[in-house]
């Protein structure tokens, strides 16, 4: 009998066991590896990007060695211009968050008269006032502090809600 044959049968003896065993092990393998994984994202998540970075980007690199471009240079001018890409991506959602806090002022107005409206067409008591609990909750957040003013006209408060 070969060295392997023997490596063989001692692999199909051990799973013979208990079958209550073997799910313990599998399921003490999931759980390890999970844990393992969880701990590590630090690590694996840049890893995992850049490996997806590479795929994305070797059809450019490509196409620049097929236009006589040496391989170290395809990669800068691929890598170069992924990037200004990202950065320009960057500044105009930036731009975009600054015109929207420029017009925040615009937006609580408008707000403020569709609550206003919502009042006086008599929407249910409840659901304006967790409604209005709930913009409070978010102003108070906002403005660091812990409680919010209690809106009053209904004897029913919507209970409030913590952040998960």
């Amino acid at each position: 009998m070969t060295r392997k044959e023997q490596a063989n049968r001692a692999v199909k003896r051990s799973f013979k066991g208990d079958p209550l065993l073997t799910v313990l092990a599998v399921c003490l393998l999931i759980l390890s590896i999970s844990a393992l994984l969880y701990l590590g994202r630090q690590i694996f998540v840049p890893i995992a990007l850049a490996i997806v970075l590479s795929f994305v980007l070797a059809p450019a690199v490509r196409v620049l060695q097929n236009a006589r471009f040496p391989h170290g240079i395809a990669v800068f001018f691929v890598v170069f211009g992924a990037f200004a890409l990202i950065g320009l991506l960057g500044f105009i959602v930036a731009g975009q968050l600054a015109g929207l806090a420029r017009e925040l002022p615009k937006y609580q107005t408008t707000i403020s008269e569709k609550i206003s409206r919502l009042k006086s067409e008599g929407a249910p008591p409840s659901t304006l006032n967790r409604a209005l609990g709930l913009f409070s909750e978010v102003a108070a957040q906002l403005n660091g502090t812990s409680d919010a003013p209690e809106i009053s006209g209904s004897a029913e408060q919507a209970p409030k809600s913590k952040p998960v």
